[in-house]
């Protein structure tokens, strides 16, 4: 049978070796279990943002540290942060492109011409994505240099947090998605690990080890899971 046509399976899997020698089975995750990895990240990421919380220690100490910062430290942070956010935005605004696929009755010429097209525009891409990024980072940097040293601060406050969480949801998504993924090689129904904290509690490289393994098989995107509001993804005015 011809796969020319033919759309193959989203989902992949395959064998990995853990340091003890044992084989298990890695599986990409589906949608439903990628929404429940997604869901119990951003639970764990929220549960680690309660510590800096107003009024809280947390925030205190973070504030303090804040102030011992000059006016050009903070105008760099704001503009870091704003630039690995509008990153984030830029590659939901101007997603990866499809690849080209032949239709059953176009010549060589004309899917050629087609796959030449689409060459150029994904080499385009990474152009467009950081000349977006960074003037939206140099926007924020200019109208912060404007703000009084309390809203700087306040800015730069709301920056962090916002790093912060986006941290701590990309290690939790990591670790709920291997504890979902990875089986017994003999029953895929068994899972090797029971949940995230026991995947965390595996050593650094055993536990990078999974996950670079799981990425082989499944390379998740911004779009598959957004870690930004749904109001961050409009290009502002």
């Amino acid at each position: 049978m011809s796969l020319i046509n033919s759309k193959l399976p989203e989902r992949s899997a395959g064998e990995h070796r853990l340091k003890s020698g044992r084989s298990v089975w890695v599986k990409t995750l589906n949608s439903l279990q990628r929404n429940e990895a997604r869901e119990c990240a951003d639970m764990a990421a929220a549960r680690v943002m309660q510590r800096y919380r107003r009024g809280t220690d947390g925030e205190a100490v973070l504030l303090q540290q804040m102030e011992c910062l000059g006016p050009p430290e903070l105008l760099q942070l704001v503009y870091d942060a704003e630039l690995a956010e509008a990153s984030q935005r830029s590659a939901l605004l101007w997603p990866d492109i499809p690849h080209p696929v032949r239709d059953a009755h176009e010549t060589d010429e004309g899917f050629a011409d087609r796959v030449t097209a689409w060459d150029h525009a994904c080499l385009e891409l990474p152009a467009r994505r950081e000349e977006y990024a960074v003037a939206q980072a140099q926007r924020i940097r200019v109208q912060a240099q404007s703000l009084e040293d309390a809203q700087l601060l306040e800015m730069c406050m709301r920056y962090w947090r916002a790093q912060r969480y986006q941290q701590e949801f990309g290690v939790q998504f990591a670790l709920h998605t291997v504890s979902i993924a990875v089986r017994d090689c003999t029953d895929h129904s068994v899972a090797v690990w029971p949940n995230a904290t026991a995947v965390a509690d595996l050593d650094d490289d055993e536990r990078e080890a999974v996950v670079a393994r799981y990425l082989e098989l499944d390379s998740v995107t911004d779009a598959m899971v957004p870690t930004l509001p749904l109001r961050c993804c409009a290009p502002a005015a």
